[in-house]
């Protein structure tokens, strides 16, 4: 049987919260959160959708965070798809949301900056295999295309190189 769990409606104001915490500890771990669907043997195991709401003007933000660290390492975010014992493995796709009279959405990837160590790195590489896999950086096409650009930051002292290898 299904499960629903739903707040409350209002036509006015603002309609009802739901929040699911994980209980807290004063010495040890918080508690975790758990969303699974079900196991399927033979067929499709359930999706899962995380989604805001449509909206006549502003639709609401989907926020992944961690939480922050005061002595120790704060908590990553990981994003895999699934292994494939036989076919194709699930992929990733990252998309900005399209618009029909105004600008699309765009793709942002920034490393954490550091006030007083190294910023973080980004590292786009493909995986091992016997013949591995290629890296595209394409603009769309279009009536005026868009442009690449590959620059290093300013630096104090020196700035950064950019090395091409074959």
């Amino acid at each position: 049987g299904n499960v629903d769990i739903l707040s409350g409606f209002s036509k006015t104001a603002t309609g009802g919260n739901i929040k699911f915490q994980g209980g807290s500890s004063a010495t040890g771990h918080s508690g975790a959160i758990s969303l699974l669907t079900g196991t399927a043997k033979l067929g499709t195991s359930g999706h899962l959708l995380l989604s805001s709401g449509n909206s006549l003007e502003s639709s609401g933000s989907l926020l992944l965070h961690t939480g922050n660290s005061n002595e120790g390492k704060s908590g990553d975010i990981a994003i895999a798809a699934g292994t494939s014992a036989a076919n194709i493995g699930g992929s990733i796709i990252l998309t900005g949301g399209n618009s029909i009279s105004s600008s699309g959405g765009s793709v942002k990837m920034k490393s954490g900056a550091s006030r007083e160590n190294t910023s973080g790195s980004i590292s786009l590489a493909t995986g091992q295999g016997q013949k591995s896999g290629s890296l595209s950086v394409l603009t769309g096409s279009s009536k005026t295309s868009g442009s690449i650009l590959f620059a290093t930051g300013d630096g104090y002292s020196s700035s950064g190189g950019i090395q091409f290898h074959v």
